[in-house]
């Protein structure tokens, strides 16, 4: 009777243990993800109500990336802002989704998607129509 109580013993503090680990591993990935969220936060989501204020009246460049949630180059786009975004500190960088922010859209004569625009000084200074690479991107905002 002993060695089952043992055993049983045994067992449960090997369930505990595992237990806990796949707690500490999901609290882990959380305080991960939640890191990753943070760097991503360098991409500003903009809407009517913040436009002005968060793109035509910033002393800052800003790149601003019009896109829909359901266009695939778009989404092949997004990684590359996010790592320029990551790595240039003098760029303003702001999303616009046409499909919520359709008179912006109009308002900048966006006809495809992506389109960045980038803006200086509360004018547009130039424009990517469609997919374009880190570099094409970094010479974009360079002015080559």
């Amino acid at each position: 009777m002993k060695k089952i109580i043992i055993i049983v013993s045994i067992v449960a503090f090997i369930f505990a243990l595992i237990a806990i680990n796949v707690f500490l591993g999901a609290k882990r990935d959380k305080q991960i993800e939640a890191k990753d969220n943070q760097e991503e936060s360098k991409i500003i989501q903009v809407t009517s109500q913040n436009f002005e204020e968060v793109v035509l009246k910033s002393e800052k460049i800003v790149l601003v990336d019009f896109y829909a949630t359901w266009c695939g180059p778009c989404k092949i786009l997004s990684p590359i802002i996010e790592e320029i975004a990551k790595e240039n500190e003098n760029v303003k960088f702001v999303k616009i989704d046409i499909d919520k922010e359709e008179q912006i859209a109009m308002e900048y004569q966006v006809m495809s998607i992506p389109t960045l625009v980038l803006i200086q000084e509360g004018k547009e200074v130039n424009r990517i129509i469609g997919l374009a690479d880190k570099y094409q991107i970094l010479d974009f905002i360079e002015g080559k």
